[in-house]
């Protein structure tokens, strides 16, 4: 199961097309017009209530009978423009794409189709998207849902009958309900649609991209903002009604060089941006990113490869917030623990000492910042309809909850907000991260916390230790049929020598581990919190993401070399110089 920051499975099935319900109007500064936005609102929930409702009274008299429908229907508008050397090679300018999903649950919320029977489980797939472009009328939309309802109706029989056969063939520890029952939430229009000058935008990646021409060592380099708009819509047969907007602009910058050795190195910084009004600015932080990324992209290209190594290393605050979600935030989300091949780490832990005393760890969905840094998992209701909670997973040390959706498991029997999956694919719901936040008791200076890491060397006589400054992604198995483990990739490691020794840059690092054995051997913290905003991908697709942690100094972290592949270093200068 890989994840960057990035046996996919469905219990009943969700199937996408293309919709689309009336033209959007904008207003002349390239902002969506409140008024249309919300007429637009309301016509397509009536659209999708009116057939679900039609839907719905002809199959709960059925053989055997739906109990349950939700309709997801998402608008989404992409644009993009990148440059490289001050020449604009990308320009999207509002790439609309729409597509419906089908939720069809057959069966009682105690036993459903969605139940896990043999080695299959509640998000078992093999779904394929079906796009059909079709006119703005409200009775495409309409016929569309029907479609799609009669072809999931169908599935979710045979799945059920399948459920059905096989009770009583296997045993389960704590049986429990497969759907939970929920209020019914009605909320229409929120959220911001902000304007954005595309063409600004253009103007400064081209005047960003010039900076890579100061490095001749850098072979490709890029600069690029993306504006990303969701319309999200949502109905179901418990009376819940959803219409909402997300908004996200990201800066992204990178390149890649030619190591003296060969190896191929490639390097990228991010910023996300919550107010694209604002990134005017934010001129000067885009610039120390662009920089940034070509120091170390230069400097790496001198630096050793690393050793195999275990022993004393910090993780900088955002590595160690890519470590907090690989090795522990994916075993808190409670479906796994009802699916027949997942690890199942933690379910016998609640009540029970999973971090040091002086380490609590929350989710929080409903904060939509950490100090002025904006976090990108922020939302107010999930995408089963179910209002977001913000929740303490770990308090002192003690694991105390779940991340739960509309999957009880038997200690949670209700949703606390967070079932998630990516718009507009064909996946179902499961219990996701939104906000990951992680507080410590235990806290020094950035510069204590080296010097500390300095005496661990010396008092287990080693002659160096590690730091790991950034993160470009993790990855983590939580299944039963693979070794528990997870691994982090860092972009810049450094080496630290107990006896004084300049720090050392090195490259082709890995780092890997066990979830209980890496948490357990934090010994303190900084004060200093950093922020990963990314994209997770797991059973219920990408979604966006927020870890938030100190730096931490671990008494053991266990690096392997990588061994990638290696480029022919160009005989020709570039162009560019």
């Amino acid at each position: 199961m890989t994840r960057r920051l990035l046996a996919f499975a469905c219990a009943f099935f969700l199937c996408g097309q293309f919709f689309a319900i009336d033209s959007v109007a904008w207003a002349a500064d390239g902002a969506l017009d409140p008024a249309a936005q919300s007429a637009e609102d309301k016509i397509v929930l009536e659209v999708m209530a009116k057939e679900l409702k039609r839907n719905f009274d002809a199959l709960k008299n059925a053989t055997p009978p739906v109990y349950f429908m939700a309709y997801r229907a998402s608008d989404s508008e992409n644009s993009e423009v990148s440059a490289c050397y001050g020449a604009t090679f990308t320009r999207k300018s509002r790439v609309r794409d729409r597509y419906l999903q089908v939720e069809v649950r057959v069966g009682s919320p105690k036993l459903d189709s969605s139940h896990s029977i043999g080695s299959t489980s509640t998000s078992e797939s093999g779904l394929r998207e079906h796009c059909v472009i079709i006119d703005d009328n409200p009775l495409n939309l309409r016929t569309n849902l029907w479609l799609e309802t009669e072809k999931q109706y169908r599935v979710a029989a045979e799945k059920y009958g399948r459920v059905i056969a096989e009770q009583g063939l296997t045993s389960e520890e704590t049986p429990c309900d497969d759907f939970s029952s929920e209020q019914p939430t009605t909320k229409v229009s929120s959220g911001i649609i902000l304007p954005y000058d595309l063409k600004n935008m253009e103007s400064m990646v081209r005047k960003l991209s010039q900076n890579y021409k100061s490095f001749r060592e850098i072979e490709t380099s890029w600069v690029r903002f993306t504006v990303d708009t969701y319309n999200r819509y949502f109905v179901n047969t418990e009376g819940t009604q959803i219409a909402d907007r997300s908004m996200s602009t990201y800066f992204m910058t990178g390149g890649s060089a030619t190591a003296d050795d060969g190896e191929n190195l490639r390097l990228e910084g991010q910023i996300f941006v919550d107010h694209p009004d604002s990134i005017d600015a934010r001129m000067p932080e885009f610039e120390n990113e662009v920089k940034r990324v070509a120091d170390n992209l230069v400097a790496l290209r001198k630096a050793s490869p690393a050793e195999v190594y275990y022993g004393p290393a910090i993780l900088n605050n955002r590595a160690a917030a890519v470590l907090f979600h690989e090795a522990l935030g994916h075993r808190l989300e409670a479906h796994r623990l009802r699916q027949i091949y997942e690890g199942k780490t933690f379910e016998n832990m609640l009540g029970k000492q999973v971090l040091p005393s002086f380490i609590s760890v929350y989710d929080r969905p409903l904060q939509p910042r950490i100090g002025a840094q904006p976090l990108v998992g922020h939302y107010e209701i999930d995408d089963d309809g179910v209002p977001a909670k913000n929740v303490t997973l770990v308090d002192k040390g003690i694991l105390k909850t779940f991340l739960v959706g509309r999957t009880p498991v038997p200690a949670f029997p209700q949703s606390n907000g967070h079932g998630r999956c990516q718009p507009g694919a064909s996946f179902p719901t499961v219990a996701r991260m939104a906000n990951l936040i992680v507080d410590s008791a235990r806290q020094v200076s950035e510069d204590k916390l080296k010097l500390d890491l300095v005496e661990e060397l010396k008092k287990r006589n080693k002659p160096y230790g590690i730091i790991v400054e950034e993160v470009v992604s993790g990855e983590t198995n939580t299944s039963d049929f693979n070794p528990q483990t997870f691994n982090l990739r860092p972009s810049l490691v450094r080496k630290v020598y107990a006896d004084g020794r300049p720090d050392e840059l090195v490259r082709s690092v890995r780092i890997i581990g066990t979830p209980m054995a890496a948490l357990e051997h934090i010994v303190e913290t900084s004060d200093n919190v950093g922020v990963f905003n990314g994209s997770c991908g797991a059973e219920s697709g990408w979604v966006p993401q927020s870890n938030c942690a100190p730096s931490i100094l671990v008494d053991g972290l266990e690096i392997e070399r990588t061994h990638p592949g290696k480029n022919v270093k160009p005989i020709l200068s570039p162009p560019a110089f």
